[in-house]
């Protein structure tokens, strides 16, 4: 799930996303500013939590150290004023992350960092912004090739109040995990031993 900046705290209660087509906006505000009947602000907020669904392709040169790249999509809902149902919205996001981990348990907890893209369709136009990304998590090895993995995200983006830096979309990822080409731990890499060195 993704809180796309739309209220989770009273202060925010109005959306501090910058995740709408400004071109519009500027036309709308121009229409109530000219008292258009039944202008308003082009500008809505997302409902506070949207669900969240994703793949991601990671690679470990390292047992401790490595990279991946994610993308996912989270439809949404406009809140309109009188707090109806709005009209839907698609917020997506492609992002790459350097991913520190201590693989010395089944238990393996890790930190990354990054960048990416966050953008919307739909109900507030089209528009996409880059955000900086970092999170902490965890991971459960079921098995030596699967497990589930618990993230705790956020992404920084661009912020609707002028001037007030940056606003955040918090995250709660669970995944499943499989993988691919794992070297045995112990493996020999010497050629065998041929046949006849082996009689006695």
């Amino acid at each position: 799930i993704m809180a796309p900046s739309s209220g989770l705290f009273a202060q925010n209660s109005a959306g501090t996303h910058q995740l709408f087509d400004p071109y519009k906006q500027r036309e709308s505000l121009n229409d109530v500013s000219n008292d258009v009947p039944g202008a308003q602000p082009f500008y809505k907020p997302y409902r506070k939590v949207a669900p969240e669904f994703g793949l991601r392709l990671a690679w470990y040169p390292l047992t401790f150290l490595g990279g991946e790249i994610e993308g996912g999509v989270m439809p949404t809902r406009t809140v309109p004023p009188d707090g109806s149902s709005g009209a839907r919205a698609t917020l997506f996001h492609a992002r790459a992350h350097l991913v520190g981990q201590l693989p010395w348990w089944r238990v393996t907890p890790f930190i990354l960092i990054g960048g990416g893209a966050l953008g919307t369709r739909g109900a507030l136009g089209s528009d996409t912004d880059p955000t900086f990304n970092f999170g902490v998590g965890v991971k459960f090895y079921a098995s030596r090739y699967t497990l589930v993995r618990l993230d705790l995200r956020d992404s920084i983006g661009d912020s609707f109040v002028f001037g007030a830096g940056g606003t955040h979309y918090p995250e709660l990822l669970v995944g499943l995990s499989f993988t691919l080409n794992r070297r045995r731990e112990g493996a020999s890499t010497s050629s065998p031993m041929p046949e006849q060195s082996r009689k006695k």
